[in-house]
């Protein structure tokens, strides 16, 4: 039976449990992490009267055996599988100690003393189903996970760069997704085409800022950090003719599309987990300088989708508005992963539509950099830059951060991006943040709040490629391109 519970969780991607008298045990999947599940599923069988087993319903908070020590079991596991164990600790630790006194003699196990078992031996759904739908699967008509690192990350429609640094090679890629996204038993997202350009919402969306606002951005993305006085970064916290004269980094802009999630899941005919939701791409047009105080109106709507297999890659632009002028002051375009919805187009012809088809690619090249940028994060960054918005506890909660895998909270990419362009802005731009037009970033890996961010700069024309690496582990973990109205003569 281990063989067998192994088995069913792999290949259905439930959790299974099965309970006898001598060696109860539960089987998480050992190739994917809890948050690639849209929901956790548990299949549980007990051995009963010595002779056969049986399928039940457990209810309630009940206790769960802790990992059998098969050794089929300690293999092929990866960092994030093992995170199955973090999220049902309290029951692993409830059934360790659940007095003696509940157990029945060897051999024997009698389902009416336990309150939170009910018998399903008499439905359908009993183990023999269970088993039937296997054998009837046979031919690779039900997904297989190959375990990690076999498939490239889906890349997003932009500018490509190849990199081994992305932190998306974890997550096993299902093969023949689509038959997840129609079988109803299998827990997955589920994602339908949308064949044009979708308005997440059709009225305006308004968003307020202020003074105060703009300052406790720029301290998120480290102004001042060294120097209360930097006279190249002081003037986007204080001016000496009063805090509504202050200048505002280009990169507030991406603080306009918070709740863009939320957006997104009230769009007809599309649904996913949010926890599996990574942030891919993030591009910003800057129209007119950012002015230290506004109420904006946006306009969001789809300008692509794209089919990956194990996921889908979503476009999402909001266009920011004046209320007071109706000007256009700025647009956000956002790709976003969304891990476990893909496999809903044919594989041979997988689905992909854009509003932008020719999207400018910005190869780093292989020359030495114009220049280089060297700056250390302060460990309580994140903890700062969420106070602009953004409370994801995946950025303070150490908990949920090693639930995800990571061994404490990382920083948030548009704080990564919000150094980089900063640093551009300081040594190309002379501290002048009026010069950017345009903004493009990629994220390839996390950052951790205290590490050390190196970020180098080419020149090409009136365009900065870039790509910010991190010291201490030598990883790139952004690359994209500043584009600039036009640069200043003490700069270069």
């Amino acid at each position: 039976m281990p063989q067998t519970g192994v088995l069913i969780a792999n290949v259905f991607g439930v959790i299974v449990i099965c309970i006898t008298i001598n060696a109860s045990a539960t089987i998480f999947p050992l190739w994917t992490s809890p948050e690639y599940h849209l929901s956790h599923r548990v299949v549980s069988i007990v051995f009963v009267n010595n002779n056969h087993f049986v399928m039940v319903e457990l209810s309630g908070d009940y206790p769960i055996p802790p990992l059998g020590n098969w050794i089929i079991l300690s293999r092929y596991k990866n960092q994030r599988a093992a995170t199955w164990e973090i999220w049902y600790k309290p029951r692993l630790d409830a059934y360790r100690t659940w007095p003696e006194n509940n157990r029945d003699p060897t051999g024997f196990v009698d389902l009416s003393e336990f309150g939170f078992i009910r018998d399903l031996s008499g439905r359908v759904d009993r183990l023999e189903w269970m088993m039937e739908r296997m054998v009837a699967s046979a031919g690779m008509d039900v997904p297989v996970y190959p375990g990690p690192g076999h498939d490239q990350d889906p890349q997003v429609p932009g500018d490509h760069q190849e990199s081994d640094d992305s932190d998306f090679h974890d997550e096993p890629r299902a093969r023949n997704q689509s038959q997840i996204s129609r079988d109803p038993q299998v827990p997955s997202s589920r994602l339908e085409v949308v064949p044009n350009i979708h308005f997440l919402n059709p009225n305006t969306v308004t968003y307020t800022y202020n003074e105060r606002d703009a300052a406790l951005y720029a301290l998120g993305i480290g102004a001042c950090a060294k120097d209360a006085l930097d006279n190249k970064e002081l003037k986007y916290l204080y001016h000496e003719d009063g805090q509504q004269s202050i200048k505002v980094y280009p990169t507030f802009a991406a603080l306009f599309s918070i709740g863009l999630t939320s957006q997104l899941s009230q769009l007809p005919g599309f649904a996913f987990d949010p926890r599996l939701l990574l942030h891919g791409q993030q591009y910003i047009e800057i129209y007119k300088p950012l002015p230290s105080n506004c109420v904006i109106q946006n306009k969001s709507s789809i300008v692509g989708l794209h089919d990956k297999g194990k996921a889908a890659i979503l476009e999402v632009e909001v266009v920011s508005y004046e209320k007071e002028t109706g000007e256009p002051l700025c647009m956000n375009r956002t790709t976003v992963y969304l891990r476990g919805a893909g496999g809903f187009s044919s594989s041979s012809e997988p689905y992909s539509i854009t509003k932008y088809p020719n999207q400018i690619s910005s190869k780093i090249p292989k020359t030495p950099p114009f220049v280089v940028h060297e700056e250390c994060t302060h460990p309580s960054q994140a903890l700062l830059y969420r106070l602009s918005g953004d409370y994801n506890p995946l950025h303070s909660d150490p908990k949920v951060a090693e639930v995800a895998g990571f061994s404490r909270p990382i920083l948030h990419g548009l704080c990564t991006l919000g150094f980089a362009v900063r640093a551009i802005i300081r040594t190309v731009c002379d501290g002048d943040a009026n010069l950017v037009k345009a903004i493009s970033g990629r994220f390839l890996l996390h950052v951790y709040p205290g590490e050390t961010l190196i970020t180098m700069m080419w020149l090409q024309g009136s365009r900065v490629l870039y790509q910010t690496t991190v010291k201490e582990r030598k990883k790139a973990v952004l690359a994209g391109f500043v584009d600039l109205n036009h640069l200043r003569s003490s700069s270069l």
